[in-house]
């Protein structure tokens, strides 16, 4: 059963928040314009969205609108993965279809926003999914890392990636990171760069650390990178 389609996600909304069919469609289409217009008339500070209850319509609408495409790419692709972490995983929809994809691998999550965990904890208990096989990232390192739609949500991604990332990767690098575009989280510069101009800059910090990019998904969604020795 593939609980991560748009009919169980929208009904486990309706149940977990209280609102209707209707506001939930409502949400799912206008709710990243609200967060957007309320990060940049904050000067791009406002970070107690990312712990508010309507956030979770915006990271299920990213979901469907990205991420669940790369992960189906990034499967077809790297079909035997071993290992796979999820870093900032949002609201957990990204891991459970990874377990559903790789069910025979360990897949490990990292989230540090208690509401977007418990929201996930509490979607794979309504839909009777086990957890067996994710787990909390403990500091281990991993065939694969998944950062998808993350980067761009960090002011100074090299410096995040070189501390948080680089160290756990075994083999591949899966991204995808949206930094031209404006949502609630991103930011206008990057490590002093125009974020329209700031892609081609990450590459390289990429390439200068040994890694290889060999597939590039439609529209740059995924970017699979090996690393190398």
């Amino acid at each position: 059963m593939n609980i991560c389609k748009p009919s169980y996600v929208k009904y486990y909304l309706r149940e977990s928040t209280g609102k209707s069919t209707a506001e939930v469609n409502e949400l799912l289409k206008s709710i990243s314009e609200t967060y957007r217009d309320r990060w940049i008339k904050s000067d791009y500070s406002d970070f107690g969205i990312y712990s508010e209850p309507d956030y979770l319509f915006d990271m299920a609408h990213c979901y469907f609108r990205f991420t669940r495409g790369s992960i189906s790419s990034v499967k077809k692709q790297l079909p035997d993965l071993s290992s796979i972490l999820d870093f900032y995983n949002g609201i957990g929809l990204s891991t459970i279809q990874t377990k559903q994809l790789w069910p025979d691998s360990e897949i490990g999550f990292f989230n540090d926003v208690k509401i977007q965990k418990k929201w996930m904890f509490g979607y794979l208990k309504r839909f009777r999914m086990k957890a067996g096989g994710i787990f909390e990232d403990d500091g281990r390192s991993y065939e694969a890392v998944f950062l998808f739609e993350v980067l761009e949500h960090m002011e100074e991604p090299e410096d995040f990636f070189f501390k948080k990332i680089h160290d756990r990767v075994e083999r591949y690098l899966i991204i995808s990171a949206p930094f031209a575009e404006m949502w609630g989280g991103h930011f206008p510069k990057y490590h002093g760069i125009d974020s329209k101009k700031y892609k081609r800059k990450f590459k390289m910090f990429l390439y200068d650390l040994g890694y290889i990019l060999i597939y590039t998904g439609f529209n740059g969604r995924p970017l699979i990178y090996m690393k190398g020795e």
